[in-house]
């Protein structure tokens, strides 16, 4: 009879549980991460100056950087642009992988206030200017668990993006 009654305990606590679960699930399902990253734009757009949002994730084989989301205020650059930006790897496992291979592999932020073209040290560097006449750039690493499993950038297209220590720390956090 006791065996009984703590099966049945059990048995409504697992039920529960998995009320629980299957609740959070239907909110989970619903997640919008473009319409949450298009708000995220407008308020970093507003209150810092950035106009885009790119999300890379790392391969499998942990060798180069593939943009995952591209996410840029109205008629900053062209969709052709864009298109070409989605498409384009980052490598950075090369001696030349320049700054995604410090911020990955440091798990550092890096923040260009100013963008100066002559300084850019890959290709793809090199193209991404010439695609968007990128003016400011704030990386970060994408760290989940404790693992780096990427960089997200805040760019500024049209003009300079001036942050201080402060504000950065802020968007950092």
């Amino acid at each position: 009879m006791k065996n009984r009654i703590e099966t049945k305990k059990k048995y409504s606590e697992a039920l529960r549980i998995s009320d629980v679960l299957k609740d959070r699930l239907k909110i989970n399902r619903h997640f919008d991460l473009d319409k949450t990253l298009s708000f995220i734009l407008d308020d970093i757009h507003e209150k810092f100056g950035f106009e885009g949002i790119t999300i890379f994730l790392l391969n499998k084989e942990k060798t180069a950087l593939k943009s995952y989301k591209y996410l840029v205020a109205e008629n900053v650059i062209s969709q052709e642009a864009i298109d070409e930006l989605v498409e384009m790897e980052l490598d950075f496992n090369s001696p030349d992988g320049g700054v995604a291979a410090y911020v990955i592999h440091k798990n550092v932020h890096v923040y260009a206030k100013e963008i100066d073209p002559n300084l850019l040290d890959t290709p793809q560097m090199k193209r991404i200017y010439e695609l968007t006449q990128i003016k400011s750039n704030l990386l970060m690493p994408l760290e989940i668990y404790g693992e780096v499993l990427g960089m997200i950038a805040f760019p500024g297209y049209t003009k300079k993006v001036d942050l201080s220590d402060e504000e950065v720390l802020k968007l950092k956090d």
